[in-house]
């Protein structure tokens, strides 16, 4: 397994990791798939070969890039993101068939 050991080479590679992220998930947008799941294989790569301090510092660069790549997908198609206070609806049940309910 290959191990960073200098404290400065990890933080570096944890801001490579995530800037990697970013960059893959701009390329593959168009694709069906969630914008976070290559940030989260970057805060767990960082995390992996860099340890504690390195997975902290990948989880906040890719918490900043995802809210500001999830508020340019909602200005992009017309909608605000969610309130502190809104309240999520679920969808109403499937009616029977049989009429018996």
């Amino acid at each position: 397994m290959l191990r960073v050991t200098h404290p400065q080479l990890q933080r570096y590679f944890a801001v490579l990791t995530a800037a990697g992220a970013l960059t893959l998930t701009l390329i593959l947008w168009p694709l069906p798939g969630t914008p976070v799941a290559l940030f989260v294989a970057a805060v767990a790569f960082s995390a992996w070969y860099g340890g504690l301090g390195p997975g902290l510092l990948a989880t906040a660069l890719s918490a900043v890039a995802t809210a500001g790549f999830l508020t340019i997908l909602f200005a992009r198609f017309g909608r605000s993101p969610p309130r502190k206070g809104d309240k999520c609806r679920l969808p109403d049940p499937p009616r029977s068939a049989g009429g018996a309910g």
